[in-house]
């Protein structure tokens, strides 16, 4: 993503547009560099609905970053945008983007068959979703 990506993304994001995407970027205070992003796409205004996707740089893996801002960016959806459910998906190999959803309090809902291209190639997922009141509580809140 270039500079003029986000600052384009910023621009819609704040112009409140019902379905656009939401992305949170959280900034390292020690190297004020990006080290993890969570945020939403898939947005339905009208049914209360959103798709919740994260990434967390490599060299901050395994430090419960991703589950964190999960489950912050989701406590967010319900009480911010009053969502119905908060949806996610993982490849099949994926097992520690499920272990950050289960962790959170999503449920797995079943498998999506072909649900999208990997490299070209139509690839399963995972359905997890996430309903108010069931985003689990962390170490610190």
């Amino acid at each position: 993503m270039t500079v003029d990506d986000v600052k384009a993304e910023i621009q819609r994001t704040l112009a409140g547009e019902p379905n656009t995407p939401i992305r949170f970027v959280l900034v390292s205070p020690a190297s004020e560099l990006v080290i993890a992003t969570v945020g939403f796409h898939t947005i339905s205004a009208v049914s209360g609905t959103a798709e919740i996707a994260y990434d967390v740089a490599p060299s901050h893996w395994g430090l419960g970053i991703a589950t964190a801002a999960c489950r912050a960016a989701a406590r967010w959806g319900f009480e911010a945008k009053a969502w119905h459910r908060i949806q996610a998906t993982t490849v099949l190999p994926n097992v520690r983007s499920q272990r950050v959803l289960e962790r959170c309090g999503f449920k797995r809902e079943g498998l999506v068959r072909n649900f999208r291209l990997v490299r070209g190639q139509p690839t399963d997922y995972w359905m997890y979703s996430v309903i108010p009141g069931e985003v689990q509580r962390g170490p610190h809140d």
